[in-house]
C-alpha cells in the first residue's frame, strides 16, 4: 500500500504519541492508591490481630484525609475492654468482643458512618450507625425502648450508655431523654435543661460510683459532688478557652480491680485528655491524634 511521506510522518507522530500516552498511563497508575488502600488508606488489611475473644485492630475509614482522624467517641466496656472510633468509620479497639468487631468490619467495608457503641454492664452492646441499629444481649427494657424510639417514633436517638447497676440513659434529639435506674440528681439536670427550648444535651457519662456529668450546648457542663476536681478543674479550663466539649466518659475498672478510676474528655477538633487509662489507649489515641501532648492522658499499666 502506498503511503505518501506526509502519511509516514504522520504515522510515525502518532506512533510516538501512543508511546507517551503509554508512559505517562504508568507513572499514574503507580502512584494511585489500589482499592483497597483507598477504602483503608492508613494500614494494609492484613495488619489485623484477633485473639479468639480479645481483639486488637486499628480499621481505618475509607476516605483518605492529609489530617489526623478526629476522634468521635470513646467507650469502655465493664470488664476492661475499650473502643476509639475514629474519622467516618475507622475504629480501634482491644479486649472487645468479636461479635462486635465484625458489625463495624462490615460497617467500614460497606463505608457506612459509625456514630456511637454502647456497652452494658452484662456484656451487651449497641452499635448506632447509618445502617440504624444493631445490638446483642441487651437488657429487655433498653432494647423495647431503643425500639420504640428510633422504630417507632422515629426519632433520633444520639447516645445511649449504662450505669454500673444496669440504669440507663438514652439522649434522643436536641434535649430529650429517656432513662431508667439512674441516680436522681442526673435526672433533676437532665430535665432541667430540657425545659430550655434551645439548650442541646450533648452527653452524658456515669462513673462506677454512679456519680455523672452532663454536657450541654457548645461547653456547659453540670457534675454531681462525687465527680474528681481533676476532671472539674478541666472542664472549667475547656469552658474558659471557649472551646467545644464533645465527650467525657469514665472507665469501669473499679468494678473489677483497685486502678483508681480512669477519664477521658474529647474537646475542639482534635482535643483529648484524660488521666488513669490503659497504656494501649493512649498509645493508640496518640497516633491518632499526634497533637496530644505526651503528659495529658496518664496512662495505668
Amino acid at each position: 500500500m502506498f503511503k505518501s511521506s506526509s502519511t509516514r510522518s504522520f504515522g510515525r507522530m502518532l506512533a510516538r504519541s501512543l508511546i507517551l500516552a503509554a508512559v505517562m498511563l504508568a507513572l499514574v497508575g503507580a502512584f494511585r492508591p489500589s482499592q483497597a488502600a483507598a477504602s483503608r488508606p492508613s494500614v494494609d488489611s492484613a495488619v489485623h490481630v484477633r485473639l479468639s475473644h480479645t481483639v486488637n485492630v486499628l480499621k481505618p475509614t475509607p476516605t483518605p484525609t492529609t489530617e489526623p482522624e478526629q476522634v468521635t467517641n470513646v467507650s469502655f466496656t465493664f470488664d476492661g475492654g475499650w473502643l476509639v472510633l475514629h474519622g467516618k468509620n475507622g475504629y480501634s479497639s482491644k479486649g472487645i468482643d468479636t461479635a462486635v468487631t465484625d458489625e463495624l468490619d462490615k460497617l467500614n467495608t460497606d463505608g457506612k458512618a459509625i456514630q456511637w457503641v454502647a456497652f452494658s454492664p452484662d456484656g451487651g452492646w449497641v452499635i448506632n450507625s447509618d445502617a440504624g441499629f444493631t445490638s446483642l444481649n441487651l437488657p429487655k427494657d433498653f432494647h423495647d425502648k431503643l425500639t420504640e424510639l428510633n422504630t417507632t417514633k422515629k426519632l433520633n436517638v444520639k447516645w445511649a450508655t449504662f450505669t454500673a447497676d444496669g440504669g440507663w440513659v438514652f439522649l434522643v434529639g436536641d434535649n430529650g431523654y429517656s432513662a431508667k435506674g439512674v441516680p436522681q440528681g442526673a435526672t433533676d439536670e437532665l430535665d432541667k435543661l430540657n425545659a430550655k427550648a434551645k439548650t442541646v444535651i450533648m452527653d452524658i457519662a456515669f462513673t462506677a460510683d454512679n456519680d455523672w456529668v452532663v454536657l450541654y450546648d457548645a461547653n456547659g457542663y453540670a457534675w454531681s459532688t462525687g465527680i474528681d476536681s481533676q476532671v472539674t478543674d478541666k472542664l472549667k479550663e475547656i469552658n474558659d478557652a471557649g472551646t467545644d466539649l464533645r465527650q467525657i466518659v469514665f472507665t469501669n475498672d473499679k468494678i473489677t480491680t483497685d486502678k483508681p478510676a480512669g477519664w477521658l474528655i474529647l474537646s475542639g477538633k482534635h482535643g483529648v485528655d484524660g488521666l488513669n487509662l490503659p497504656v494501649s489507649l493512649v498509645d493508640k489515641i496518640t497516633q491518632l491524634e499526634p497533637s496530644v501532648v505526651a503528659t495529658t492522658p496518664t496512662p495505668t499499666p
